[in-house]
């Protein structure tokens, strides 16, 4: 895991510019959302990186199917709103998966699970370019039976940018042998 610089503030859409990209029919389902779904947008920031302990908003059925074809079913403006966001990553972290450091990063994973919390399907805090494999591996996964959480959030964590695991692998011998590190400075 490595630490993924923010979003450029001007870049990230707001709901209401995200709205007004989206289909007429889809806009009209989504604008009466705009109160609760901005609110929930600012305690997410708010509680950045702690956003795992969110609950999410109460939103009917309706709603729900609404705001999440608000991301699937992305028009080519709101795609074109949420690649500005992307492009804006600072250049290092442009190409490369957070997660794994080893693959491009063409899909926005929900940090939140969409489905789970509809509310930030298009919330630009909550998308995170991650490469496929790792987005199929994370899926909406959360948290662990024990409640402790599986993935950082790559924007905001790990809160330090320096190492924290050296792993080397020596392929010299019969079989591989791998040594690795870890230093924790006291901040994790």
């Amino acid at each position: 895991m490595r630490r993924q610089g923010g979003y450029a503030a001007a870049q990230v859409p707001s709901f209401a510019k995200l709205v007004n990209a989206s289909t007429a029919e889809r806009a009209a389902l989504m604008r009466p959302l705009a109160p609760g779904v901005r609110a929930a947008g600012r305690g997410y920031d708010r509680r950045s990186p702690d956003v795992h302990s969110l609950r999410a908003i109460r939103l009917d059925a309706d709603a729900k199917k609404a705001m999440i074809d608000g991301y699937e079913g992305r028009t080519v403006a709101v795609k074109r709103l949420l690649a500005a966001m992307v492009e804006s990553l600072p250049e290092a972290d442009v190409d490369l998966c957070p997660y794994c450091s080893l693959n491009q990063n063409p899909d926005l994973d929900h940090f939140l699970p969409k489905d789970k919390f509809p509310e930030f399907a298009l919330h630009g805090h909550n998308l995170i370019p991650i490469c496929p494999q790792c987005n199929r591996k994370k899926k909406t996964t959360i948290k662990t039976r024990r409640g402790e959480r599986y993935f950082l959030h790559a924007a905001f964590e790990p809160s330090i940018d320096q190492p924290i695991l050296e792993a080397s692998i020596d392929y010299s011998g019969l079989t591989p042998a791998v040594t690795f590190r870890v230093e924790d400075p006291g901040t994790m």
